[in-house]
C-alpha cells in the first residue's frame, strides 16, 4: 500500500472516530462557568491552596457546535476520566513536582498529592476548531495515581469495573475500544514486570497508537501512513524520566466535561500571569501563541481566566 493512500485511509479512519459522549455517563457535564464556580464553592475548594496543569488537548475538534475528543487521552468514557497515554511528560514530571515542590519567583508551591488539577482545552486550530479559541473541555481533580497499567487494572477491576470494561483497549476483542487507554495485562501478569510491554496484550487494532511512524514527529498518530510502528509501548516503557509517569484517574465527584463549548480561555488573561510570575511555564507559551506543553497555576488565577463564551 503506497504511503499515500494510507494516509487517505487513516484520515477516514479518523474523520468517524470520536469518543462515544453517550458513554460519558456520571459525570458533570456542560456546566455553565457561574455553573462551575458554584459547584467548587459549594464543596469547600480553597482555590488558591489547589495547582492545576493546564495543557491543549490537541485531538479535540468542533463540529456544529459539539467538541469530540478523537484521540486516547484523556479518557472520558466509562463514568470516569483517565489520563494515562497522552502528556507523558507532564505527568512524569508531576511525580517532581510532588516530590520537590515548585520554586516560583522565590517562593516555593508545595504541592500535594490531594490538591492537583488538570484541565484540558480545545485546540484553536481552525482546520478543527472553526471558532479559533481555546474551550474548557475538561477539568478533573486528580483522585488516584499508579504507577504502571498493571496497577491501574487491579484498581479499575476492584472499584470502577464497568469503567474498566469501556476503557480496556485488546486487539484480540474487536468489541474492545478502539480509543480506550487502558492496556489489558497478560494473564499472568503477577509474575510479570509491569513497565515491559510483552507484559500486555496490544490495544485495538484501530488504536491511535498502532499507526504512527514516530511519538516525536506524529504526535496525533491519526496522520501516519506507516502501518503500525506499536508506539503503544512506549506508553507502558517510558524511559525520559527517573520513575514512569503517574497514570492518573480524575475524583468523580470532581471531575467536569463540556460537549458544548461553554467556558472560554483568556489568553491574555493567562499571558500576564506568566509575565508576573504567578505561573509556571513550561513551554506553554511562546511568541503569544501556546505550543504543546503545559503551564502551573493556581486554580484561583486560573478560574479568573475562564470566561463565558457567547458562541
Amino acid at each position: 500500500m503506497s504511503c499515500k493512500s494510507c494516509r487517505r485511509k487513516q484520515n477516514a479512519c479518523k474523520s468517524k472516530l470520536h469518543q462515544d459522549w453517550s458513554k460519558v455517563y456520571g459525570l458533570k457535564k456542560d456546566l455553565s462557568l457561574k455553573e462551575l464556580q458554584h459547584d467548587l464553592e459549594k464543596r469547600e475548594i480553597k482555590l488558591g491552596e489547589n495547582i492545576v496543569y493546564v495543557y491543549v488537548v490537541a485531538t479535540t475538534e468542533i463540529k456544529n457546535n459539539q467538541i469530540f475528543q478523537t484521540g486516547t487521552g484523556p479518557n472520558i468514557e466509562g463514568g470516569l476520566i483517565t489520563l494515562t497515554n497522552c502528556k507523558h511528560k507532564m505527568r512524569c514530571e508531576m511525580r517532581d513536582d510532588i516530590k520537590n515542590g515548585i520554586y516560583l519567583n522565590g517562593d516555593l508551591w508545595t504541592i500535594c498529592e490531594d490538591n492537583v488539577w488538570i484541565a484540558g482545552l480545545t485546540t484553536r486550530n481552525r482546520s478543527t476548531n472553526p471558532y479559533g479559541k481555546h474551550f474548557l473541555f475538561y477539568l478533573m481533580k486528580v483522585g488516584e495515581y499508579h504507577d504502571s497499567f498493571i496497577d491501574l487494572w487491579r484498581y479499575l477491576q476492584n472499584n470502577y469495573p464497568n469503567a474498566l470494561s469501556v476503557k480496556r483497549t485488546v486487539d484480540y476483542d474487536p468489541k474492545s475500544n478502539p480509543l480506550g487507554d487502558v492496556y489489558e495485562p497478560r494473564r499472568e501478569w503477577c509474575c510479570n514486570d509491569p513497565f515491559d510491554p510483552n507484559s500486555y496484550h496490544p490495544p485495538h487494532d484501530r488504536h491511535p497508537h498502532h499507526w504512527c511512524t514516530t511519538y516525536q514527529s506524529q504526535p496525533n498518530c491519526h496522520t501516519s501512513c506507516n502501518v503500525s510502528c506499536e508506539c503503544w509501548k512506549r506508553d507502558i516503557a517510558y524511559n525520559k524520566c527517573g520513575d514512569p509517569p503517574y497514570l492518573l484517574t480524575g475524583d468523580k465527584d470532581l471531575s467536569y466535561v463540556w460537549q458544548i463549548p461553554k467556558i472560554q480561555l483568556d489568553l491574555n488573561c493567562l499571558i500576564q500571569l506568566i509575565s508576573q510570575n504567578k505561573a509556571v511555564n513550561r513551554g506553554f507559551v511562546k511568541s503569544q501563541k501556546i505550543i504543546r506543553n503545559y503551564v502551573i497555576l493556581k486554580l484561583s488565577n486560573f478560574s479568573d481566566c475562564l470566561i463565558k463564551s457567547y458562541n
